[in-house]
């Protein structure tokens, strides 16, 4: 990155940018800002870092911190340079850039949508009243009681209505409507712990629609904050998946109930699967904020994988997670397909049966999780084998 560590920039000073908030980990420095998003400066003294960057510091003192542990000065410089260019670095001797005008923006992540963070805080003064133990032991006794409601098995009545079309869409419609409710449920927590969302939005991630919100700010939270907001889209989950449940027994023989029941069962199972700590989702990133670990996954690969090389393993506890998320994330995710088809192979074969809107409806809204499902495994599989 030429040009980056010159002259002004040496003889200048630096510090982080004030919106930047850091944590000290036993892997090195974690730095998040909303604006840029999290990243993790491995260093054997976090602490004597995060005191430097948190005052104006020349230049050459941050390369010599920055070089404790690296023999390599190439390396430092750029580290020092990535940190000025994403915006994590101020100066007096630098040029002030204007900051991003809020709005729509799109990158490769997929759509980003203004005033999360706002609509976050607000949700969150709401609810305040809500999120004290005996409310939230309510929703807990409201949660145990749709488990049990949907054990005990489907209510009686159709599967499919004549229109099978309306029920496909219907269907989607709630299902995009409760994951947005899980991406808000990690913004309230985020909000309600004084931390701002970096951004919310939808795009796709193998090759289905999803919502997102980047947490970013959530890795500088101390520990028991970070674990209830990574967890907090699984209660909204919950809470949710009870609620159809209920509605589907008191609408016991009617379309609707039916639609109520196959998105409960396949939500709860996609819950199971986010709770899972093994395909980095909810489960890995509370896991991972438990044992103080902000690049859990990347260490237990590479530990498994020196343990299938016939090496010793640098954390022998890590190898075993690693080679137990290879076997147990592909086992979930062929539970999720056998109990995704379980669910809503009536409605699948009735699409098929009927007139061209059906079949076309078939494709827009059932294809798109087939092909993530196979993707997903691919990837999986792919990424095991390296």
């Amino acid at each position: 990155m030429p040009g980056l560590l010159d002259a002004p920039v040496r003889a200048g000073t630096l510090q982080l940018v004030p919106s930047a908030s850091t944590r000290v980990t036993r892997r090195g420095l974690l730095i998040a800002d909303a604006s840029v998003g999290a990243l993790l400066i491995a260093h054997p003294d976090p602490a004597a870092l995060a005191v430097a960057l948190g005052q104006p510091t020349s230049a050459e003192s941050l390369r010599t911190l920055l070089s404790e542990g690296c023999d390599d000065p190439a390396e430092v410089d750029e580290s020092l340079a990535n940190l000025l260019e994403i915006g994590l670095l101020t100066g007096p001797d630098l040029p002030e850039e204007a900051p991003l005008a809020p709005g729509l923006r799109l990158d490769r992540t997929g759509l980003y949508v203004p005033g999360i963070d706002r609509i976050a805080a607000r949700i969150a003064g709401l609810l305040a009243p809500v999120l004290r133990p005996l409310p939230l032991l309510a929703l807990g006794a409201l949660a145990a009681l749709g488990v049990a409601a949907l054990l005990a098995g489907a209510p009686a009545g159709p599967r499919v209505s004549d229109h099978p079309a309306l029920d496909a869409w219907a269907g989607l419609a709630l299902m995009l409507l409760m994951a947005a409710a899980h991406e808000l449920g990690h913004a309230v927590a985020l909000a309600r712990y004084g931390r701002r969302p970096g951004g919310a939005g939808v795009g796709f991630y193998w090759g289905m629609v999803c919502f997102f919100v980047d947490s970013a700010e959530a890795v500088t939270l101390p520990r028991r904050a970070r674990i209830v907001q990574a967890l907090a889209g699984l209660g909204v989950d919950a809470v949710a998946i009870a609620a159809l449940v209920g509605a589907s027994h008191l609408l016991a023989g009617t379309v609707s109930g039916a639609i109520a029941w196959r998105i409960a069962v396949v939500s709860a199972v996609s819950a199971a699967i986010n709770a899972a700590p093994f395909l980095r989702l909810d489960g890995h990133w509370a896991l991972s904020d438990a044992l103080d670990e902000p690049d859990l996954a990347a260490r237990a690969a590479k530990d498994a994988r020196r343990l299938l090389g016939g090496h010793r393993p640098e954390r022998p506890l890590l190898a075993l997670y690693g080679l137990t998320s290879a076997f147990a994330g592909l086992a979930l995710l062929v539970m999720a397909a056998v109990v995704w088809y379980a669910a809503s192979h009536q409605l699948v074969h009735a699409l098929a049966a009927g007139t061209w809107v059906d079949r076309l409806t078939l494709v827009a809204v059932f294809g798109p999780t087939a092909v993530g499902l196979v993707l997903t495994l691919g990837g999986l599989v792919a990424s095991r084998s390296d």
